[in-house]
């Protein structure tokens, strides 16, 4: 396939970025049920959360169409530098697809000396360039501080209204999807609703 017959995946119309600074992309990706993309590229080491539960099929040139059955708040590293694709997604169910995508541009400023260990902290994946925590805040309860040593995205898999390191300026309401770029320093999270705030946090190394 010719590069005149795909794109790269930042420029593919289902995808959409949402937050770009030297170190990151977080790209938004989402289409209604049965949607068909155009061929594009992954050539970015990426991370991937899985913000739908639904079923798609992958066509990666030059192999096998394939499958797959993805689940809300699943999360996966793709190591794409060393091993670039061109594929097109295609939606196969009545729900659609909606994803965050995390295109690594750069390394951050600095890095943690090591991952991070805390109660309220439960590792999820592990990449050669990040580490993800789940982080889940009940109704009316708070977490931290906790020191990041670590510049992070941080990806909400809950609606909710909270303050802390997320809202510096007061109380703010996030939906699922929505993402925050977050940088080294001491990190507090305070849930105002009744039902449990859940965010993805996403070291960068």
């Amino acid at each position: 396939m010719s590069e005149a017959e795909f794109c790269e995946a930042c420029d593919e119309p289902a995808h959409k970025t949402v937050l770009l600074n030297d170190t990151v992309r977080i790209i938004r990706v989402q289409f209604p049920p049965k949607h068909v993309t155009l061929f594009h590229r992954h050539q970015l080491d990426s991370f991937y959360i899985h913000l739908k539960t639904a079923h798609l099929r992958n066509d990666v040139v030059g192999k096998d169409a394939a499958e797959l059955s993805l689940n809300f708040g699943g999360c996966a590293y793709g190591a794409h530098e060393s091993a670039p694709f061109v594929h097109q997604i295609t939606g196969l169910d009545d729900i659609g697809w909606d994803c965050i995508d995390g295109e690594l541009l750069a390394k951050p400023p600095s890095v943690a000396p090591a991952a991070l260990l805390h109660d309220d902290y439960e590792q999820i994946l592990s990449g050669e360039r990040v580490r993800m925590y789940k982080v889940s805040v009940a109704g009316g309860a708070s977490v931290g501080p906790v020191n990041h040593e670590f510049y992070s995205v941080v990806t909400m898999l809950a609606d909710g209204n909270v303050e802390g390191s997320l809202a510096p300026d007061g109380a703010k309401s996030f939906s699922v999807g929505e993402c925050a770029w977050v940088a080294p320093g001491p990190f507090t999270l305070k849930n105002n609703g009744t039902e449990p705030f859940v965010v993805y946090i996403t070291e960068l190394l």
